[in-house]
This record gives structure tokens, sequence and C-alpha cells, in this order.
């Protein structure tokens, strides 16, 4: 009976911090949208194209909702700068 106590305490704090340790490993520009969208830009209009599509690739990740202007533009500068690369 102990032994079942000790488990299923160990389950409810394990199930609780999950979450937390999650979250720890994201990069700091993940949760923030908005600075990757805005490194993105910076290096398309420096015509870093390589560097920017990869910005571009991670801020499309990060907007969710289909209508959103900043998605659509994201994919369309990502396209832009696979034209520019040859890709």
């Amino acid at each position: 009976m102990r032994n079942n106590n000790r488990l299923v305490s160990f389950l409810a704090i394990a199930i609780t911090l999950i979450p937390f340790f999650g979250l720890a490993q994201q990069p700091v520009q993940q949760r923030d949208p908005e600075k990757t969208w805005n490194k993105a830009i910076d290096l398309w209009e420096k015509q870093k194209y390589s560097d920017a599509q990869k910005y571009f690739i991670e801020s499309s990740n990060n907007f969710s909702s289909i209508s959103d202007p900043r998605l659509i533009d994201s994919k369309y500068y990502e396209a832009y700068c696979a034209l520019k690369l040859y890709n």
C-alpha cells in the first residue's frame, strides 16, 4: 500500500511538471513570433536570403491561424528566398 501511494504521488508530480520541461526546451525566438518575423524581414532586406529563409520557415510555424497575414507573407517570402537561391 505504501509503494502504491508513492507511485501515485510520483505520477501526479510528473504529470504536473511535464509541460514545464517542454517550455524550457524552446528557443527564445520560437516563444516570440514577432522577434522571429522581424529578424527574417531584416535579413531579407539585407539580401541574406539563405538565413532569411530559415527564419521565414520558423516564422510560418509560429503563426497558427491560416488567415493571419504574417503567415501568408512568410510563405511568400520563403518562396521568394528559394527563388533567389535557385532552390
